[in-house]
């Protein structure tokens, strides 16, 4: 059996600050740099079959990058390169808006997240280390959304039921921990009997971060269902306003519009935008007056009705007289009396439009708001299907409609066009494609 020289390589291992395992005594950075010119200039090469094995200063193993200094480092640059190429190549997946959502995010954690998070046995478990790695998969869930630099990260990741890396890669060193200490290898006798000499290895600090920060005391605890819950209480968002307002209406963590655009692919437009009034990346007017890209008065002042009132989901849904057409026409329930009810509601009274406007965001239903507005749910279908055919499906076509025509119509806002009328009837404008 020959060996193949041009795949092999000599690496001397020298730890410095940072690695899988450092020194108690600190390594002089002169000495190290003295020696490795040393090493590199040594006159007596290995031979291998005739053949000189070269000296390198890194090498791939199994995907994971190795330095001579196995600093934690390197492998985390390797990481975010490859991370970065991946993204580059989802980029018209991601960005695509007639693909369902759903397949988006499968693409992203079937593919974007195994990449950047690869070889996370070894440096898991530090917040610190995934900053960068973390960017490339916001990145993704931003172009998902349609949000922008300054959206809510923690509230976008929670409605797409994505998790953070510093998360992914903590339960793969957890588990790792775990499940290679009854290995019948060397590994296990490295995991029970570790150095002392020492100020931490990856076998020390492992323990230390499992028992301080996710309370695992020992191998029959979850180690799983631990570190996924402590993570969960870094990412709940109190925070940001959308954070706040999400946590007030009580928004679900599977939320049913991602279902709901692979079921109904014609209306992908609308199942979208109700992802994006959860996530709080919708256009609102106040929205766009914050970004700048209509003018400040735009923030108290409602363009399509012309009212002096801030457009938001509540005056979107409910109040805004410019879609009333639209909510007599697909809201089956507001015929039977309710809009009147709505209308005449005191708008200080927060209990009741919270009420209304989680269960049009695909919340549980309760049975307050069915007899407020004279329903009440049928004994062939659950309270839950009920819900989303009565409620969910009717505001996702709502927003199919208005969607395409608010565009067309901030679009005008937006280059100055005084021709516009805006008594014009939105029925009559069903044909104005959106920008």
């Amino acid at each position: 059996m020959r060996v193949n020289a041009a795949k092999c390589g000599i690496m001397v291992i020298r730890g410095q600050d940072e690695v899988i395992a450092d020194v108690e005594s600190s390594v002089d950075e002169e000495r190290l740099k003295r020696l490795k010119v040393e090493d590199s200039h040594s006159s007596d090469p290995f031979v291998v079959m005739g053949d000189e094995i070269p000296i390198v200063d890194e090498y791939i193993y199994l995907g994971v990058r190795f330095t001579s200094d196995l600093a934690l480092h390197s492998m985390m640059t390797h990481c975010v390169s490859k991370g970065r190429r991946a993204l580059s190549a989802m980029y018209y997946l991601l960005t695509r808006k007639d693909y369902p959502v759903f397949i988006k995010i499968l693409a992203i954690k079937a593919k974007l997240q195994p990449i950047v998070t690869y070889g996370a046995e070894v440096w898991g478990m530090a917040s610190s280390r995934t900053t960068e790695i973390q960017k490339i998969v916001d990145e993704a869930c931003r172009r998902v959304i349609q949000g922008g630099r300054s959206s809510a990260m923690k509230r976008i990741r929670s409605e797409l039921g994505i998790q953070t890396c510093a998360n992914i890669g903590a339960v793969k060193r957890a588990r790792a921990i775990v499940k290679w200490r009854r290995a019948k290898t060397w590994i296990a006798s490295m995991i029970s009997s570790e150095f002392r000499s020492r100020r931490w290895t990856w076998v020390s600090g492992s323990l230390r971060w499992m028992q301080r920060y996710a309370r695992i005391e020992n191998e029959r605890d979850r180690t799983k269902e631990k570190v996924n819950e402590l993570f969960a209480s870094r990412e709940e968002d109190r925070e940001s306003l959308v954070g706040s307002w999400a946590a007030d209406l009580g928004l679900s963590k599977n939320p049913v519009w991602i279902l709901l655009g692979v079921r109904y692919p014609e209306l992908q437009r609308g199942c979208f935008g109700l992802g994006r009034i959860r996530s709080g990346t919708f256009n609102f007017m106040p929205n766009l007056a914050n970004k700048r890209i209509v003018v400040r008065r735009f923030y108290s002042f409602c363009p399509f009705c012309e009212s002096k009132v801030s457009e938001t989901a509540i005056h979107l849904f409910f109040t805004c007289p410019r879609w009333d057409e639209y909510r007599d026409h697909y809201f089956s329930w507001w015929s039977t009396g309710a809009s009147q009810y709505i209308k005449n509601i005191n708008l200080n009274s927060s209990m009741v439009w919270q009420s209304l406007i989680r269960v049009l965001l695909g919340e549980e239903i309760g049975s307050n708001v069915l007899s407020s507005l004279g329903l009440r749910d049928g004994n062939s279908v659950g309270k839950e299907q009920f819900g989303i055919d009565t409620f969910v499906l009717p505001a996702v076509r709502y927003l199919q409609k208005i969607i395409p025509l608010r565009e067309a119509m901030i679009q005008r806002i937006i280059v100055g066009d005084q021709k516009f009328s805006w008594s014009q009837s939105p029925m009559d404008m069903a044909e104005l494609v959106a920008p």
